[in-house]
C-alpha cells in the first residue's frame, strides 16, 4: 500500500507524539521517534498500544469496482497451522516466567506455582527465544494476546510487546526484584523480592 501511494511506511507505532510517531527499538527496551519525508504515510500500530474510543462524525462509505485480474494466480493448497499444547487464550489463571528467574533449572518452581493456583505457565519472549519453555506458552505481540482473571508475572520486566499481550488481564501480581520496572505500571500488587525466594515460599503457603 505504502509503495502504490509512493508514501512512507512506520510499522508498530505504539505512540503518537509531536515529533513524530514512536515505535520500540533495542528489543523493546526503548523508544524512537520516526517522522517521515512524504505528505503521505501508512502505519500500522502494534495491538494493545492504544486504548480503543467510540468513533465520531458521520463517516461515509463508498463502494469501489475493481477488476480483479486472476492471472497466473492458482491455489496451490491449504496448510493447517500448527496445534499448540496449550491455549492461553482460555486460561483464567496464567503464571508468567521472565528472565528474572535466571536459568532454565528454575522453570518448573514457576510451574508449580501455576499448578498449584490452578492456572497454566506463561513465558516471556526471551525465556523462549532462550529455549526455556515452548513457544506455545509465549505471551505477547509474538506470541498470544490473553486476559485471564489473574495474571502472574514472574521476573518479568515488561517490554512492550509483552504488556501488549496481557494488559486486559483482571488482575496482575508482578514479583521483581526491581521496584522501578515497567510492569508496576500495570500491577495491581507489585511485589519487590527475588523470584527464586518469594515463589517457593508462595507456593508452599498454597498448597497447605
Amino acid at each position: 500500500m505504502a509503495a502504490g501511494l509512493k508514501a512512507g511506511q512506520v510499522t508498530e507505532v505504539v505512540a503518537i507524539t509531536e515529533n513524530g510517531y514512536e515505535v520500540g527499538c533495542c528489543n523493546a527496551k526503548m523508544r524512537r521517534s520516526v517522522k517521515p519525508a512524504t505528505a503521505k504515510t501508512v502505519l500500522t500500530v502494534q495491538a494493545g498500544a492504544f486504548t480503543a474510543v467510540q468513533p465520531s462524525g458521520s463517516p461515509t462509505i463508498e463502494k469501489l469496482d475493481i477488476p480483479a485480474d486472476s492471472k497466473g494466480v492458482s491455489f496451490g493448497g491449504y496448510e493447517p497451522a500448527e496445534a499448540k499444547d496449550v491455549d492461553l487464550t482460555k486460561a483464567e489463571v496464567i503464571v508468567s516466567a521472565g528472565r528474572g528467574v535466571g536459568k532454565k533449572d528454575n522453570i518448573p518452581v514457576i510451574a508449580e506455582l501455576a499448578r498449584a493456583l490452578g492456572g497454566e505457565l506463561g513465558a516471556s519472549r526471551p525465556v523462549v527465544d532462550s529455549g526455556w519453555v515452548e513457544h506455545s506458552h509465549q505471551v505477547g505481540t509474538t506470541g498470544q494476546t490473553v486476559s485471564p482473571k489473574l495474571y502472574v508475572a514472574c521476573g518479568i520486566s515488561g517490554a512492550i510487546q509483552h504488556l501488549a499481550g496481557m494488559k486486559k488481564s483482571d488482575f496482575v501480581v508482578a514479583i521483581n526484584k526491581d521496584k522501578d520496572a515497567p510492569i508496576g505500571e500495570v500491577a495491581d500488587v507489585l511485589v519487590v523480592a527475588d523470584v527464586m525466594q518469594f515463589v517457593p515460599a508462595l507456593t508452599a503457603a498454597l498448597q497447605k
